[in-house]
């Protein structure tokens, strides 16, 4: 619903519109961005025709549906280093640089509470809010 017009002052409604073309490049672009996680140059280049039709989508959805299938979960527990809830179990990889690796910038954490440490005849005691950082 449109908000009512000031005729006194000459207010009105205009009706404008316009002609609006893409390319076929970006047809295709627009058509792999909806079906897939996003479309690559590559991906694009590589469609099985250069015109997107309801035909080339259709042979496109069909190839995908032929594919083996993959693992999304496998993909990710390749790439994941979970977070541990005990903090006597060791992590690996154990360099940052190293694929999966998962580093903070502080030593202790608020969930490490007041607690004691005994590092080489030295106790650390973790208190207040932290981040801590040693």
């Amino acid at each position: 619903v449109l908000p009512p017009l000031n005729e006194e002052i000459g207010e009105g409604y205009y009706l404008m519109s316009f002609e609006h073309e893409i390319s076929e490049n970006d047809k295709i672009a627009r058509f792999l961005n909806r079906a897939t996680f996003g479309a690559t140059r590559a991906e694009i280049d590589n469609f099985p025709t250069s015109k997107l039709t309801t035909e080339s989508a259709a042979q496109w959805i069909q190839f995908q549906i032929d594919e083996p299938s993959t693992s999304h979960r496998a993909w990710f527990r390749k790439r994941l280093n979970a977070r541990s809830t005990r903090p006597d179990i060791k992590f690996i990889p154990d360099h940052p640089c190293h694929i999966g690796s998962r580093w903070r910038r502080y030593t202790f954490s608020k969930k490490d509470g007041h607690q004691w440490w005994n590092t080489e005849g030295r106790t650390i005691r973790v208190s207040g809010d932290g981040p801590y950082v040693i």
